[in-house]
């Protein structure tokens, strides 16, 4: 494009160069050929010939108007300073792509870091269902264990309801007993019961006596924290 520009306003100068010069050529060559006009006209009287027609201007540089030097200058600075403005064009021009190249530079790079940020939260997600997956297989053979332990504790009568009816069965067996006992008696045989471990069966016979004796066989015992205990397990004992 610049090219181009260059060419055609080349073309102009040497056209205002060329019709300056033939008007110059004009100029000059006018007042001798009117002064020779006399005598080249007693010469032909004399010799009877004609002198050949002067040079003529090719018609693609003859001018059309006079062309002043000072219009020349003109034109030379007008096409000066708008090879100057094109000049600075041109470099506005590549300022903007070098802009736009680098805002591309900048989203190609963003799109590749979110790119990466994507893959790495498709691992994670990947990791986490992995994860997941591997946990329901681990509560799975969880159940399964506790299913296997429960079938095995009922058919060994360890089961908790199996343990819970075996305990009603062996308290009720002293029951009667246990209620005609005297307090202070009583009160030791549940220290006992509890000392050896059997704090279940303790709190249990004592959660099947009547209020009042169950308050005489406390307030006869003289250990207030296997008091405090008894409490707590009857507590728990009560269906």
């Amino acid at each position: 494009m610049k090219s181009l520009i260059s060419k055609v306003m080349l073309f102009g100068v040497l056209y205002a160069v060329a019709a300056g010069g033939t008007t110059l050529y004009f100029n000059m060559t006018k007042a001798p050929e009117e002064e020779s006009s006399e005598g080249e006209e007693n010469k032909e009287g004399i010799s009877g010939a004609k002198d050949p027609p002067p040079p003529q201007v090719p018609v693609a540089l003859r001018p059309k108007n006079n062309v002043s030097v000072e219009a020349i200058v003109q034109m030379s600075d007008s096409i000066r300073r708008t090879e100057q403005r094109l000049e600075e064009q041109k470099k506005q021009l590549a300022a903007d792509e070098e802009r736009v190249g680098l805002l591309f530079e900048d989203l190609e790079l963003e799109r590749e870091e979110l790119k990466a940020l994507n893959q790495s939260l498709d691992a994670k997600l990947q990791t986490m269902a992995e994860t997941a997956d591997r946990l329901q297989g681990m509560m799975d053979e969880l159940d399964r264990k506790k299913q296997d332990l429960a079938s095995l504790e009922k058919a060994t009568g360890t089961d908790p309801e199996s343990v819970s009816q075996e305990l009603e069965s062996r308290v009720n067996d002293v029951k009667s007993w246990f209620e005609n006992l005297e307090a202070n008696q009583a009160a030791d045989y549940l220290r006992e019961f509890a000392n050896n471990g059997k704090m279940d069966f303790a709190a249990l016979l004592l959660q099947k006596m009547p209020d009042r004796q169950k308050s005489k066989i406390l307030a006869a015992m003289s250990d207030p924290q296997l008091v405090s205990q008894l409490v707590e397990a009857v507590k728990v004992s009560k269906p």
